[in-house]
């Protein structure tokens, strides 16, 4: 009963107080700074939402692109794999070039690849750009410089064609290559009307590497000149 009668006195005070204006009341100006505040917080939640609907819109798009890429990975290859049924020109030597396309594959080697599909498509000027490219990139390979001889030598630069045998047979000489260069590069002496020196060339084969198929067959092309 006390407490009530003292809490009746403060709640008329109160009352008083609240009438007279001495209490303060929120101001027009807080009124409005919170306006804005919820006016920004609008502003930023459609800008959410409109990132998030671009990010949909991006994310469709790159689901989109990646299917074509696929497709066209897979139809890049179909296209690989037809070419390799075809047979090369004639001058290719058939049994190097399947050896070098398998090679090129196990190692991943793109332009070698690229070269060896342009030989055997008889596009030896892309053939010739592709393996300078792969010499520049990945330096100096027995492969590269034989391959280039053959291109130089498809397309009619004998004296490049001479040049790059020159380079597999003498600085690959442990290497498959360098037989199969050496009995190239006879051959291109034979075009250049050098008989001379297509012999010493395949005298120099013979006597480097006399148990190998290239030696043999040097044999037989000597007696012939």
């Amino acid at each position: 009963m006390m407490n009530s009668n003292r809490r009746a006195p403060a709640m008329l005070a109160l009352a008083l107080l609240t009438l007279s204006g001495c209490i303060p009341q929120p101001s027009p100006q807080g009124e409005g700074d919170i306006s804005e505040v919820r006016r920004l917080q609008t502003d930023q939640m459609e800008l959410i939402a409109a990132i998030r609907s671009d990010i949909r819109e991006l994310t469709g798009r790159m689901d989109e692109l990646e299917h074509r890429q696929n497709t066209l990975s897979a139809l890049a290859e179909q296209i690989s794999s037809v070419s390799r049924r075809l047979p090369p020109p004639s001058g290719v030597p058939v049994a190097e070039l399947e050896l070098t396309e398998r090679m090129a594959d196990s190692q991943g080697d793109t332009l070698l690849s690229q070269a060896l599909t342009s030989v055997r498509g008889g596009k030896f000027k892309s053939a010739i750009d592709s393996l300078d490219q792969a010499i520049s990139q990945n330096g100096g390979k027995s492969y590269y410089f034989y391959w280039l001889g053959i291109s130089h030598e498809l397309f009619g630069t004998l004296e490049k064609a001479l040049g790059a045998y020159h380079e597999c047979a003498t600085s690959f000489t442990k290497d498959a290559f360098a037989p199969a260069a050496l009995a190239r590069q006879a051959e291109v002496f034979v075009k250049l009307s050098d008989k001379n020196s297509a012999k010493l060339t395949l005298q120099k084969l013979i006597s480097t590497y006399p148990g190998s198929t290239y030696s043999q067959n040097a044999k037989g092309r000597l007696k012939s000149l």
